[in-house]
């Protein structure tokens, strides 16, 4: 009986998102309202729930992973490599930008990856990034990460726990929380409105 009414109660809330995505259909917006309050979107400084339903669609990784072929797909990289047991490389898509208009470049890559080795950045999960020896820029659109020793799961990190923010507004920002109050990404869906109250544009 539970699994039915579960299921009953599933296809009720499906039909009700459907229909207020379809409202907005017109105005190009998806209006979401949330019962977790919040207020910010960032997830190294704000993991959780909220942080993680949302942030794959407003922040890219390098790669993404594709299950039923088991393999790597190509994100904000549209190549990669790794010569050596200790080095990955990866070449970058071009075209992409920022959902103000800026271009994303291999900066943002160095930039993002050395923030969460930075050893005076704390973070609850820095131990995710320990394994990164340095960062490079090879190019305006290549990037080389060397890791301190062989490990396994290096282009698993980059696919997913490593969303890439961009360097020109994060970099600047002496409170790194207030980034999250308005994040900036390359994902699919741009936000124009975060508020614990009203919901999320």
């Amino acid at each position: 009986m539970n699994r039915v009414v579960t299921a009953v109660g599933a296809v009720v809330l499906a039909v009700a998102f459907a229909v207020s995505a379809q409202a907005q259909k017109t105005k190009d917006t998806l209006r979401f309202p949330f019962s977790e309050p919040a207020s910010t979107l960032d997830t190294y400084l704000n993991p959780g729930s909220f942080s993680n339903v949302w942030g794959p669609s407003v922040y890219d990784h390098l790669l993404g992973f594709d299950p039923k072929k088991v393999a790597f797909v190509g994100h904000l990289a549209k190549s990669w490599s790794q010569p050596d047991p200790t080095t990955y490389e990866y070449e970058l898509q071009q075209g992409v930008k920022w959902h103000d208009g800026a271009p994303f470049g291999a900066d943002d890559v160095v930039y993002t990856l050395n923030y969460l080795i930075d050893p005076k950045v704390n973070l609850r999960y820095k131990a995710y990034w320990a394994w990164i020896k340095s960062v490079e820029k090879l190019g305006p659109t290549k990037v080389r990460i060397t890791s301190k020793r062989p490990v396994p799961d290096g282009m698993m990190w980059m696919a997913f726990r490593t969303p890439i923010y961009p360097a020109h507004i994060h970099g600047k920002l002496e409170n790194k929380l207030d980034f999250g109050m308005h994040p900036v990404g390359t994902g699919p869906y741009k936000i124009v409105q975060l508020d614990k109250n009203a919901g999320l544009d």
